[in-house]
C-alpha cells in the first residue's frame, strides 16, 4: 500500500516561499522604476540649460528677404559669446540651426 500521507514542511520553508515569490519580481520592478527615477532627476538640470542655450542662440537668428522674395535665415554670433556657450574648454560644441523651408546650417 503506497504512503498517502504528506510531508510536512517546516514553518521557515513555508514563510520563504511566500516571501521569496513577490521579492524576486518586485526587485526587479523596483531597481528599474529607480533608474527611470533617478535618470529622470539627473537629465531635467542639462534639459533646462540646452533649452536657455537655446533661446539665447535663437535670438541671434535673422530673416532676410532675397532680391528674388525668398526668404532666409541668418545666423550671426558675438565673438564673446561662443566662448560663454562653452562648457568645457576641451570639447567642441556644435549647435544646429533649422531655417526656413528647412534649410540647415552648423554652427560652431
Amino acid at each position: 500500500m503506497p504512503n498517502t500521507r504528506k510531508e510536512q514542511r517546516s514553518l521557515f520553508g513555508e514563510i520563504l516561499d511566500w516571501m521569496l515569490a513577490p521579492l524576486l519580481l518586485l526587485w526587479p520592478m523596483s531597481v528599474a522604476l529607480t533608474r527611470l527615477v533617478a535618470q529622470g532627476i539627473a537629465n531635467k538640470p542639462f534639459d533646462r540649460e540646452l533649452g536657455e542655450m537655446t533661446r539665447v542662440l535663437a535670438k541671434q537668428v535673422m530673416v532676410l528677404k532675397t532680391v528674388d522674395d525668398r526668404l532666409t535665415a541668418e545666423f550671426t554670433l558675438p565673438s564673446g559669446a561662443s566662448e560663454i556657450l562653452h562648457t568645457d574648454q576641451d570639447d567642441d560644441i556644435h549647435y544646429q540651426c533649422s531655417g526656413c523651408a528647412g534649410n540647415c546650417s552648423a554652427v560652431n
